[in-house]
């Protein structure tokens, strides 16, 4: 709103430029793009080819290096056939090897030249998000974000002191005091 009412961008309002360019990534979900999922989320797809196929997420990883991406983000939601219930946050290795796995054909394919970040959607218990970031060590992912629940920021905390992977994490928290709390606690 000041930015209108001045003139100004919002990079003026906040201080001035730091920065001529801003690195982005293609968030490539589960490599299914929104029109092979006619507007579905791609967990509604969980037992279909569509959400699990590798060849889909290389294809989608090789059609964002073709746009100039040098960052890709994927998902790691369990898929819904695979929970013993919609509640349980902690799952065995079979799933952990199978979510992951997807991630080995994309690193095989695209090698080192785009770096890959997964997201877990607050999915998981502590066990099983540290299982998960074993697996995604050995892909070597630049980081995994939201891998816990945001409002336990204790289970976070364990979640980042323990993992191989940098943890990313902070879109779900909305208070100053929420903020102070993670950075307190060692969220850096």
């Amino acid at each position: 709103m000041k930015g209108k009412l001045t003139g100004l961008p919002v990079y003026e309002l906040l201080g001035g430029r730091v920065r001529d360019r801003v690195a982005v990534y293609a968030d490539l979900h589960a490599g299914a793009g929104i029109t092979e999922t006619g507007g579905k989320r791609w967990v509604e797809l969980a037992s279909t080819e569509v959400a699990y196929n590798v060849e889909n997420y290389v294809r989608r990883a090789r059609e964002a290096m073709g746009m100039g991406f040098r960052y890709i983000k994927f998902d790691v939601d369990v898929p819904e056939n695979m929970m013993e219930t919609e509640f349980d946050r902690t799952v065995g290795m079979k799933v952990v090897k199978f979510v992951t796995s997807f991630i080995g054909g994309v690193r095989d394919a695209v090698k080192y030249d785009v770096d890959i970040m997964i997201d877990g959607h607050w999915a998981f218990s502590v066990p099983t998000a540290l299982a998960i970031a074993r697996e995604l060590a050995r892909y070597d992912v630049f980081w995994f974000e939201d891998p816990v629940p945001p409002e336990n920021i204790d289970a976070m905390m364990e979640v980042r002191l323990k993992s191989p992977v940098p943890i990313a994490t902070g879109e779900k928290l909305y208070r100053l005091s929420q903020f102070r709390e993670l950075i307190g606690k060692g969220g850096h």
